[in-house]
């Protein structure tokens, strides 16, 4: 069982608790990055909006790894 590692309770806690920001702070990194883009090449939005779905799928795909694991 995961409890049964070194940490056991408290090591889930702040693992769970540090997934719950994984899916934001992925998004709002995805969203730097292509406003960087979109200012950088005066290309309107389109970079901001596709680094953002890019940033909020990777989280979201950390966040379903991470739970799988938890299983």
């Amino acid at each position: 069982m995961p409890q049964e590692k070194s940490g056991g309770a408290w090591r889930l806690i702040g693992e769970f608790t540090g997934l719950a920001m994984t899916l934001p702070i992925a998004g709002l990194v995805g969203f730097a990055i292509g406003d960087f883009l979109d200012s950088h090449w005066h290309t309107g939005k389109i970079f901001s909006i596709l680094f953002t779905l890019f940033g909020c799928g990777a989280g979201l795909f950390e966040v379903i790894r991470v739970a799988l694991r938890a299983r």
